[in-house]
């Protein structure tokens, strides 16, 4: 068996940069949060699964410890999703001898590193490169990598509030979908959002209005091809039975649901207590640095388009594409998002992040690298770093 070095150095080299930046940012104060037990929907679940007979839970989610004995369940998560996160967290749990309440923090780490993953696989060919060009362009893929593992968002949000979080890898599917929506190969682009729709519909029902939309979005002309609309009814099949089997088991079961119905996330329900009216869910920043950084962000897109004037169309469209999900959330869904922001701004933080670092990446921009621009870009890309490190060190406070 030989090892082909020119595939294996990239790898082992973005490994390690990987590592060196996961280092410093628990270093930062993140370690210590790794390592409290917390509760949540996810060690409650499994524990409640391992304790009785599956006919007595038939695999479905609990919120509360309470609600095991009231007779209520959480019927949000999917099957898919639950049974997923299970293996994983049970082979932390095998692995480590550490419980759910600790395991769980694990995610993120998981989380963060598949961002990293889909990057080199999108621009493996431009990573190579800058390894064996020089020691300069090896620092700038350090830093491209350190945008992604610094962010803020993820560590507070899975730390501090919810590990069963499923919209940073909803939005990762986004991003992937965003590179490739644009292909004028249709069999290539319908397959890869046929297997896009189906692991949304296994991941969370609400993104798969914003699925169609951007599917349409990537057409050329405003008709329903025959292969959309065989794939649309496949998703759509694969929706309603994730949406229905946890429904049917708790009526089965005769439980009690404690999910929260369409006109409570909407905002329908009347009450005023969170949401005063549809702006009121872009004032909902989980602190005051990450309002710094949103805009730091959208600067960063901005001069993107700026800098590549011949593909500025492309930037945009792309740009809309990743948006297209955060407006349909935040429009249908406003006091879900004004109650929850630190779940759903990760449809606006990651793409902007993931947009920044695909075309910080690209070929051309390398190739416009003088020695002055190098430095402005240098300084720009650590001053979003110390943004990012600050809030996580402020949130997580040594």
């Amino acid at each position: 068996m030989t090892i082909n070095i020119k595939k294996g150095l990239p790898i082992l080299c973005v490994v390690l940069i990987s590592l060196c930046w996961f280092v410093f940012i628990l270093k930062i104060g993140v370690f210590n949060e790794m390592f409290k037990p917390r509760s949540g929907v996810f060690p409650t679940t499994f524990s409640w699964w391992e304790m009785h007979t599956w006919k007595e839970h038939l695999f479905l989610g609990v919120f509360y410890p309470s609600d095991i004995n009231e007779g209520r369940v959480y019927t949000t998560h999917t099957y898919p999703y639950l049974v997923t996160n299970y293996l994983v967290l049970f082979s932390i749990h095998r692995i480590s001898k550490i419980n759910y309440e600790i395991a769980q923090n694990f995610l993120v780490c998981l989380q963060v590193m598949l961002f990293v993953i889909l990057i080199y696989r999108l621009r493996s060919k431009e990573i190579s490169s800058l390894i064996s060009a020089n020691w300069i362009k090896l620092i700038w893929l350090f830093l491209i990598i350190g945008l992604i593992i610094t962010n803020s968002l993820p560590w507070i949000s899975f730390l501090r509030y919810n590990t069963d979080n499923f919209h940073f890898f909803v939005s990762l599917v986004f991003c992937y979908l965003s590179v490739i929506h644009h292909s004028t190969d249709f069999k290539y682009k319908d397959r890869r959002f046929l297997l896009s729709g189906l692991i949304i519909s296994c991941i969370s029902i609400i993104y798969i209005i914003p699925w169609a939309l951007c599917y349409l979005f990537s057409e050329k002309k405003l008709i329903l091809r025959k292969q959309m609309i065989l794939n649309s009814i496949f998703v759509s099949i694969s929706t309603i039975i994730n949406y229905t089997l946890p429904i049917m088991a708790q009526n089965y079961l005769r439980l009690k649901d404690t999910s929260s119905d369409f006109f409570y996330r909407s905002g329908l329900d009347g009450s005023s207590v969170y949401l005063k009216s549809t702006f009121s869910p872009y004032f909902s920043s989980i602190s005051e640095q990450h309002i710094g950084n949103c805009l730091t962000l959208l600067f960063a897109i901005g001069v993107l388009i700026y800098v590549f004037k011949s593909q500025r169309i492309k930037i945009l469209n792309q740009v809309i594409f990743n948006f297209i999900p955060f407006f349909f959330i935040y429009i249908m869904l406003p006091q879900f998002c004004t109650i929850h922001a630190y779940l759903v701004e990760f449809l606006f933080v990651i793409p902007c992040i993931f947009l920044l670092v695909y075309w910080l990446l690209s070929v051309k921009f390398n190739e416009l690298f003088t020695p002055k621009k190098f430095v402005y870009s240098f300084l720009f890309v650590i001053f979003i770093l110390m943004g990012q490190l600050m809030e996580v060190a402020k949130t997580f406070k040594l």
